[in-house]
């Protein structure tokens, strides 16, 4: 019963919180940081802004149009995000947005593409009529879903001046009346109002100059000049987009949303404040909503609450067209001597009680979203991102006042006090949603009104159920309605250039490191491998659970040090070998390698987190053993390798001694590799790990297996008969009654998958991956089908194109060789150069696009290293896929990945 109740839990807090959005913080440039935002403005009034990034080989790109769905009127619902669609692009509350990540060489080619979709659309009936009808669809769906209700229900409410400006007030009647042809003049007229160069914005960072980036815009841009519109609605638009007009108070707060959806055996209530400013309901939410909090320590305490444990409560903030809200929520068991109203009524008095934060809870609040920020702007990707959200929520304003703004958002959190957001809370009588289920409303219907709750049902939700709301809402909307060479250069990721940015050394117990130094980050990430697991003591399954025990350990003691808030902790196990990395301020650094060793040499695993670890060891291995794909490809390498690759040594059952007994295995000096990226100082950092990992013993185990790659033995065609399971974590009994019945079948939509031979060098490696991207991007085009994708191989082991659910087999190998001609037609033709820059292009977005960050980069560095004994493998491999020509990508198609010399594996259900 507690853990079906659990479940319930979970579920009504997910359903309440789509109406919410998770607590978003500002973030800051410092005055010391190496980057510099760099803001430019074409001709026709179109504004750039551009952070450089010598740390990425991949550019990032973010095109803004404050057509969100604050743009739409009542009239124009839906409009919005169905432009969105046929656009490729993000529709969200105060802009739509349209982002992309590419190599240095497409800097131009990508622009124009990006521009191509928003300054000149073409919507074709074949498009219009497929996009139209599913997001009419969607809106359908959603008007007849518990969590559409919800989100319509407050909105509504909240927002009663202007509803249809969020994605819950799309009204599907007047929405989906319309004709294709209707459509798009609709669609042609919103674009007019809204996708115009003052109204729109590229954010972008790149390892580039200011000068490439304003030429290149000024190609894709510069001949913008959209249709021109009356004065009048230009005024209105340039107002809608701006900010939202600040809504009169309204008298009825207190509203009971029952529905038969809802159980009747608990109470879900939803208390929201929406007068605080934007830092002080963020502090007040990271606040609040900590685990240790007075406020859910209070809650829970409260008999008359009946509120199971903190899980069951939540505190947040949420931003939505130039409002903020804090929102308080829990989920109440329902006994006969509480009932729901006394209980809503309790716990609204119980946040007003509760918003005198303790000044050490208050500043530890603005501590952690300090590092929140600190995290999010040390890459430059990310910073230029959170550039672009703060511009979409903020009114329209010169380059310099929006800088101000954005850098005084930061200082607000840093110069803030709890009296402040306890004045506004004291003063602000909140709106209470309490929702209920059918028969317990009835139960308490006399004693709701009594206290003055207003119902809302199915019947009444929306805005648009009034019929004279809607009436006036339409009448108003209707009243308102009347080329220069770009110069390429090397890229900062260079070798020559990022070689002064690394430092490799040994360290006495034989452990190699590389450091790698980025420029104006706050941030450090430490990527640790722990070598193979063939020729070890220790099954490999064993392996795994002992290194999730450390990253564990590591965790508890993050917890301890009082930073866990500032650092993200992962481990997992590939191709044998074991990884844990570490994401933490730098400042944090020393203390959390100092951890990683402590919790190596003196820590102990207790039996209840032991049990954790096996258990989720058993979900992790029952989801791997399940996967068709999983189960194709170790059939792949058991015919390629046969009798080269030693049986994966698992076990059957993991016991509490094993572990103990097998955790010291992991003190040996010789299974470590690390790499460290971000903030750091190389002196520094190297004397923290002489004085932490420089502590371990070389015992040499890795060193007693011969690691020699196998030799592939290719064959042209094998099958395998895979076991096809369904499971879950539930019994039958709790089984939704939507589950569908399985019933006993020979017809299965298995994968298929064709593997390459590995190459002999790193760049005919490089080559064949770079070409395997691009042929299954090809496949899916070709097939109109989303079923093909690539997984990329190394000198050791193959590359493979797999189809996640083949038709027949005819169908996965003529959608193969019809790829390869057309890519070999097009390499040998007139668009050659075009088609090379998108083969290189999908490369680097596939090969680099992590290292946009500290953690990417240093993974990136410590699987070169462990591949190669090179650091800068992957930088190699990107200058020789820059470098490349046709003939070598010609030479590769025809030969290696040839269908004659290549291998495929149909499962045995596949027809042919």
């Amino acid at each position: 019963m507690q853990k079906l109740l659990r479940k319930t839990a979970i579920i009504l807090i997910l359903l309440a919180a789509t109406f919410t959005v998770s607590a978003q913080t500002e973030s800051y440039i410092t005055e010391n940081s190496q980057r510099q935002l760099k803001i430019m403005t074409l001709p026709n009034g179109f504004r750039i802004y551009f952070l450089k990034d010598v740390a990425s080989p991949v550019f990032h790109a973010e095109f803004l149009s404050r057509a969100g769905f604050s743009a739409q009127t009542a009239s124009t619902t839906g409009l919005a995000p169905l432009f969105a669609k046929l656009t490729g692009a993000e529709c969200l509350a105060d802009c739509t947005k349209l982002s992309a990540d590419f190599a240095a060489d497409y800097l131009e080619t990508a622009l124009s593409q990006m521009a191509a979709q928003v300054t000149k659309p073409f919507f074709s009936d074949k498009d219009l009529k497929r996009c139209y009808n599913e997001l009419r669809s969607e809106v359908n769906e959603n008007a007849l879903s518990s969590s559409g209700f919800i989100n319509r229900a407050i909105d509504s409410r909240i927002f009663r001046d202007a509803p249809w400006k969020h994605e819950s007030g799309i009204y599907p009647a007047l929405f989906g009346s319309k004709t294709i042809p209707e459509v798009r003049t609709a669609l042609y007229d919103f674009a007019a109002r809204f996708y115009r160069p003052e109204l729109c914005a590229l954010f972008i960072s790149a390892d580039t100059s200011e000068q490439n980036v304003y030429t290149a815009c000024l190609k894709a841009f510069g001949n913008w000049e959209p249709p021109a519109i009356s004065e009048g609605i230009s005024a209105q638009t340039q107002d809608a987009a701006a900010v939202q007009k600040t809504e009169a108070p309204s008298a009825q707060k207190k509203f009971v949303l029952a529905s038969e959806e809802f159980p009747d055996d608990m109470t879900q209530i939803a208390v929201q404040y929406t007068t605080l400013p934007f830092h002080l309901a963020d502090i007040a939410a990271a606040a609040l909503n900590a685990g240790d909090s007075d406020f859910k320590k209070s809650a829970c305490a409260d008999s008359t609450l009946s509120i199971r444990s903190a899980d069951y409560t939540d505190v947040s903030s949420a931003r939505k067209n130039g409002s903020s809200r804090l929102i308080f929520q829990a989920l109440m068991e329902t006994p006969a001597q509480n009932p729901p109203p006394l209980q809503a009524q309790a716990f609204t008095a119980a946040t007003k009680e509760m918003t005198q934060i303790s000044r050490a809870q208050f500043v530890g609040a603005q501590k952690k979203i300090d590092a929140k920020n600190r995290k999010l702007t040390s890459a430059a990707a990310s910073e230029i991102s959170l550039l672009a959200d703060f511009w979409a929520a903020s009114p329209l304003t010169d380059a310099a006042h929006f800088y101000e703004s954005f850098l005084e958002s930061f200082h607000k959190i840093h110069s803030a006090q709890e009296s402040q957001a306890a004045e506004y809370i004291s003063k602000e009588e909140p709106f209470v949603f309490v929702l209920v289920g059918k028969k317990l409303y009835a139960k308490n219907k006399a004693q709701f009104e009594k206290l003055g709750y207003e119902t809302v049902t199915q019947k009444n939700a929306s805005w648009y159920d009034d019929k004279l709301i809607l009436a006036k809402a339409l009448e108003n909307a209707a009243e308102k309605k009347e080329e220069v060479p770009l110069k390429k250069e090397d890229s900062g990721f260079s070798r020559n250039e990022s070689r002064t940015q690394i430092k490799t050394f040994t360290l006495s117990n034989g452990i190699p490191c590389v450091l790698h130094k980025t420029q104006g980050s706050m941030t450090s990430s430490v990527s640790v491998s722990i070598d193979s697991d063939r020729g070890m003591l220790l099954p490999s399954d064993m392996r795994t659970v002992l290194v999730n025990a450390l990253a564990q350990k590591i965790q508890e003691a993050a917890v301890k040090e009082n930073i866990a808030d500032q650092t993200v902790i992962k481990s997992w196990r590939e191709s044998g070998t074991s990884f844990i990395t570490i994401d933490a301020l730098s400042e944090n650094l020393g203390a959390l390698l100092e951890a990683t060793v402590s919790s190596l040499i003196y820590e102990e695993i207790s039996p209840s987190a032991a049990d954790t670890l096996i258990g989720e060891w058993n979900a992790q291995k029952l989801m791997s053993e399940a996967s068709l794909s999983n189960q194709m490809k170790t059939a792949a390498y058991s015919v390629l390798y046969a009798g080269q690759i030693p049986q994966d040594n698992s076990v059957s059952q993991i016991e509490y001694k094993d572990i103990l007994l097998g955790y010291s295995t992991l003190l040996d000096a010789s299974l470590y590799s690390i790499s460290i990226s971000g903030g750091i100082d190389f002196s520094k950092t190297e004397g923290s790990l002489k004085k932490t990992f420089g502590l371990l013993k070389n015992r040499n185990i890795k060193n007693k297996e011969t690691q020699t790659a196998p030799e592939y033995k290719p064959r042209r065609t094998a099958t395998v008969k895979l076991r096809h399971t369904y499971t879950s974590d539930l019994p039958a009994e709790l089984a939704p009654k939507e589950s569908p019945v399985l019933v006993p079948t020979k017809e299965f939509s298995d994968p298929a998958q064709i593997y390459f031979i590995p190459a002999q060098n790193s760049a005919d490696c490089d080559t064949i991956n770079a070409l395997a991207i691009e042929l299954a991007q090809t496949m899916n085009e070709q097939t109109q089908t989303d079923l093909f994708y690539a997984r990329t191989g190394t000198q050791t082991e193959p590359c493979m194109i797999e189809c996640r659910k083949t038709k027949n087999r005819t169908f996965f190998l003529d959608a193969y060789k019809n790829a390869c001609t057309h890519l070999l037609k097009k390499l040998s033709g007139d668009k050659k150069d075009a088609t090379l820059l998108k083969i290189k292009n999908g490369w680097t977005t596939h090969f680099m696009k992590d290292a946009q960050t500290d953690g990417g980069i240093s993974l990136l560095m410590l699987k070169g290293m462990r591949l190669s004994q090179n650091p800068q493998m992957l930088t190699d491999s990107y200058e020789t896929i820059r470098s490349a020509g046709a003939e070598s990508f010609i030479k590769i198609l025809e030969g290696t990945m040839d269908r004659e010399q290549a291998f495929v594996i149909f499962s045995a259900d596949t027809k042919k």
